[in-house]
């Protein structure tokens, strides 16, 4: 029974129902954290007039500017480097550059160009061309790019009748399109597409540069990033990229006019590995290159060049651009000029410093800040090091002022997700434990009563003010003291229940307060797992006295825990990716051909051991479509994905000379054999065979092996006549005997794979489930998916094992708390981390070429790659919670698993149910545990580096657990067992 209610499907209900509220309790408080935790800064609608910059007409210089942004161009890309310094593959490509600064260094500037974190593309053409500042939180809009809401040097074109020409990369149109007036975008989320993006900006370059209707044309080209995504950093795609650029620089250089200006720039760097989005010095430092045919800085004047940095922020080319171009600088702008380029007089330099710090007065006034929270503004005779040092010191100020935290809003989120955890863990207890009789309206009444403490605490949120500690003290009184006297009260769920469920997670959660704990989680979740398994295996040994069964599963279990160190990175490891994990075209022939047939070996093991254990329940007996779908579907599936991987490890030139529908024709394949899969869970799950024998009179008398019993009651009600004989059955099979048939003259049945029928028509399910996960997981992380397959079924033997020996609650909660902490292993196992570079966005485009319509599809396949790990353990879960009531079944009453499903099919899911929320909880607190560590640790050095993404990628793993658990787990159990309910019907029909 389910809280002191009747077992039955109403109470069933009601569970899953409680459970979804305890969820959306949860999500909400994550939802107000974030709001009061991820900081913000206001967006000003005010726009720069030309009037007020009516004196700086005279700095402008050019009428023309040609901006190429070529994404992820490190500086070292572009800055010479000398032979001593052991430069690599990807240095000195740009001969154009280099040639450039070394001959003509009065016409030139190179610099490293520093960005803000995040690196990602959106929030740096917002700074790039707004000047503002971003924050964290704006990455979430990376894939939903808004129009810029503020000023911004496009704008001011726009606005003083200077066109403004736009190709490549689409972000642009979907921020600023309105003002272009000609555009030629192209997709860029397939980072799989090197040439694409970057032959169309070429197809409109030139031309554009031959029409006189524009004063900016905007080129991005996208193929040295997306080489970086598919390769990684040191590979010959990344050279040949450069060289693309190295020679648009050339040409471009030719054709240009006396008034253009050419500035070649990069939005990001890029990481060994290829990607970014966080913000080490490798995603940070990009570089910039300036070019006019006319002098650009002084490089005589040796007094003022001494004082100048190569080094700039990317907001500093805002107001830069716009006085060297005669407009407005952009109101919300926070850069300061690039002092080398107004240098050729000291006169204009000065009075470019002093238009740079009458804007950012004018943007001071307006965002109403106390003006001690700004240092001293210089005299108007200060040195122009002064007037760049007070610029950069306003701009660092308001970092500071908006990294403010709603503290009252972050400690009632922090106490609401409080109460859901403790709710969560008396629901899985109430599920394992039924509850006394007296309990029933106190556990109903519970989670109401908190829902509606947080309700009152969310309409009071809008008003603020010191009413919110008022009402989450109501919500805290409400939650606790309920959950305590229901704990008090029902004598079978004593608070050493609580603390026992709540300590796992507490200290997996507790990692969080320490930023080394959180750079090496891998290792200690490592350890976590290890030792569940170990308390299980100790139980185990304890119980029965031997130490035989647990000996092979705890071999495997740890040989493949053990295994997964060679997979671990260093989150701050600036070395090469891992071999094991690299592009298998970035490697050496023979190092990619070991690899590979590592690869195509662990795919086998996930195919034979599938194959294995249901023909060992004969469950492929017959030529059904199911059969059919094992024998020959999955085994042809795996091949295609192997076919896949092959052509993935082409070298790039001759994959491009490929035909396009070769490149997804195999994943393609794989999808469809996926659906039909899961098509046939749907519409026939169950794996039984029934088969009718001829009646005795005319057939021999059979020979019948009586060595094993069958389902009694089942075989008695199903089969039986009335006679003196006893009914009997092979291991994986049904028949009657010959003397009841004989007594009766009538047919008899045989019913094959009834026994692991739950079991083997789940495999239905997982099995596609796994090959998608393979497939979207790419080569390098096959390994580590088969050796995580491994191991779980390793734990689920010991959990089974378990419950034969001690209790089942015992061994499910076990189990599952386990199985989570090697989830979270295998996580950064198959190469992730917890920072946005690590999320392997090529895996959108597996089987699709050129631009989707939807990004739904690409999405969900970047969601399985990431979380992968996670959905592999959780779609494995309830094969071990079946065998774990069959096992006990037949422990306490020697009838087979179907009856006991059928007969005890409320127990089966109470079981089920409170694994999943075993499973779910741990994730539940480790999240609870972080929002308590960002609250300790808001004004940490490492906040933004470690915290936030730590922040973030804990939640999107606590909502891919829990939607994978409440719309594919028990949606599809529920299926399966009503699926079952009619073969039985359907065989008592047979008498």
């Amino acid at each position: 029974m389910v809280d002191g209610q009747p077992d039955g499907p109403a109470a069933s209900s009601r569970a899953i129902a409680k459970l979804l509220l305890i969820h959306l309790l949860q999500l909400g408080s994550i939802a107000l954290f974030a709001a009061g935790f991820f900081l913000t800064r206001p967006e000003l609608p005010n726009v720069s007039l030309p009037q007020d910059f009516a004196d700086a007409r005279h700095l402008a210089r050019f009428n023309r500017s040609i901006i190429l942004v070529v994404d992820a161009m490190r500086y070292d890309f572009m800055s010479p480097i000398p032979p001593e310094q052991g430069p690599k593959m990807f240095h000195n490509q740009m001969a154009s550059v280099a040639r450039c600064v070394q001959e003509q260094p009065e016409k030139c500037l190179l610099l490293k160009f520093v960005a803000d974190p995040p690196t990602t593309t959106m929030q740096r053409i917002k700074g790039m061309t707004s000047g503002s500042l971003p924050t964290f939180i704006d990455f979430s809009k990376n894939f939903a790019s808004e129009a810029i809401a503020e000023d911004n040097f496009v704008w001011q074109l726009a606005r003083s009748n200077r066109g403004v020409v736009f190709m490549g990369d689409d972000t642009w149109q979907s921020l600023l399109g309105h003002t272009f007036v000609r555009s030629f975008p192209y997709p860029s989320f397939n980072v799989m597409d090197l040439d694409t993006v970057d032959n169309g900006v070429m197809t409109h370059l030139h031309p554009e540069m031959q029409r006189p209707d524009w004063s900016l044309i905007v080129g991005h080209f996208l193929g040295l990033d997306h080489a970086g995504h598919r390769y990684e950093l040191n590979h010959h795609a990344i050279v040949n990229k450069l060289h693309f650029v190295d020679k648009v620089i050339t040409d471009i250089m030719e054709k240009i006019e006396q008034d253009t200006l050419l500035i070649v720039l990069g939005d990001h760097g890029m990481t060994p590995s290829g990607d970014h989005g966080g913000d080490t010095p490798d995603e940070l430092d990009a570089g910039i290159f300036l070019y006019s045919k006319q002098p650009l800085q002084d490089t005589r004047q040796k007094h003022l060049s001494q004082g100048y940095s190569d080094t700039v922020r990317q907001i500093d080319l805002v107001p830069t651009f716009s006085l060297l171009m005669g407009i407005p600088i952009p109101f919300s702008s926070l850069g300061r000029i690039i002092p080398q380029l107004f240098s050729l007089s000291e006169a204009s330099l000065h009075h470019a410093l002093d238009v740079n710090m009458r804007q950012m007065e004018r943007y001071k006034v307006l965002t109403d800040v106390p003006e001690a929270s700004f240092p001293t503004k210089p005299p108007p005779d200060a040195s122009w090091e002064d007037k760049i040092q007070y610029l950069g010191n306003i701009s660092e100020s308001y970092r500071q002022l908006w990294a403010t935290f709603d503290m009252p809003l972050m400690i009632s989120a922090l106490l609401l997700m409080i109460i859901s955890c403790i709710l969560h863990v008396v629901f899985v207890i109430s599920l394992l434990t039924p509850a006394k009789a007296e309990c029933r309206l106190l556990s109903t009444a519970q989670l109401p009563f908190a829902l509606m403490a947080s309700g009152i605490t969310t309409a009071i949120l809008s008003h603020a003010g010191y009413a919110i500690s008022l009402a989450i003290l109501c919500a805290i009184i409400t939650g606790l003291s309920s959950t305590a006297l229901y704990i008090t009260i029902s004598r079978q769920t004593p608070w050493i229940a609580v603390v026992a469920l709540s300590i796992p997670g507490l200290v997996y959660g507790a990692i969080s307060f320490s930023n080394s704990f959180i750079l090496l989680e891998a290792h200690c979740l490592n350890f976590l797992s290890n030792s569940t398994i170990l308390a299980m295996a100790f139980l185990i040994v304890r119980k029965s006295g031997k130490l035989t069964p647990v000996l092979s599963s705890v071999f495997w279990a740890s040989l493949c825990s053990f295994l997964t160190r060679f997979f671990l990175s260093h989150p701050e490891d600036t070395s090469d990716t891992n071999v094991l994990l690299k592009p298998l075209s970035s490697l050496p022939s023979d190092v990619s051909d070991r690899r590979f047939l590592v690869t195509v070996l662990c795919l086998t093991v996930f195919v034979g051991l599938t194959l294995r254990w249901l023909k060992n329940s004969n469950s492929l007996h017959d030529n059904s479509m199911n059969t059919v779908w094992f024998n020959f579907g999955l085994p042809l599936a795996a091949v295609w994905i192997i076919l896949h991987w092959a052509l993935g490890s082409m070298q790039h030139a001759k994959y491009e000379r490929m035909p396009d529908w070769t490149k997804t024709l195999f994943p393609q394949l794989c999808y469809l054999k996926i659906v039909i899969g899961l098509a046939l869970f749907v519409c026939c799950p169950n794996m039984v065979s029934v088969k009718r024998v001829p009646p005795p009179s005319t057939r021999p008398r059979p020979v019948v092996d009586a060595s094993k019993d069958i389902v009694p009651q089942l075989a008695k009600s199903l089969f039986s006549q009335p006679s003196s004989n006893h009914n009997h059955v092979a291991r994986n099979g049904v028949t009657t005997t010959a003397a009841a048939a004989a007594h009766n003259n009538l047919p008899t049945f045989h019913v094959a794979g009834l026994p692991d029928c739950l079991a083997s028509a789940w495999h239905l399910l997982s099995t596609p489930v796994i090959l998608l996960l393979y497939l979207v997981g790419s080569n390098g992380a096959a390994i580590s998916l088969t050796m995580l397959l491994v191991q779980t079924l390793a734990v689920s033997s010991l959990l089974v094992t378990l419950a034969k020996h001690s209790s089942e609650s015992t061994a499910l909660v076990l189990g599952a708390f386990a199985l989570n902490f090697m989830a979270g292993q295998y996580y950064y196992a198959t190469g992730h981390q917890l920072s946005i570079a690590s999320v392997r966005f090529e895996a959108a485009y597996t089987g699709f070429m050129g631009e989707l319509k939807s990004f739904v599809l690409p999405g969900a396949l970047v969601v399985c790659n990431t979380f992968g790990a996670y959905f592999l353990v959780l779609v494995l879960l309830p094969l071990a919670v079946y065998q774990v009531h069959a096992g006990g079944a037949t422990h306490h009453g020697g009838t087979r698993v179907l009856l006991t499903a059928l007969s005890q099919r409320p127990t089966l899911h109470r079981h089920l149910l409170a694994t999943l929320a075993s499973f779910s909880l741990i994730s539940a607190l480790k999240v609870m545990m972080t929002m308590g560590a960002d609250i300790v640790l808001r004004r940490h050095l490492m906040a933004h580096r470690i915290f936030v993404p730590n922040l973030i990628f804990q939640t999107l793993i606590f909502a891919s657990v829990i939607s994978c658990q409440l719309l594919l787990l028990l949606p599809a159990h529920h299926w399966l067992l009503h699926r079952t309910a009619h073969l039985v019907a359907a065989l008592e029909k047979l008498h």
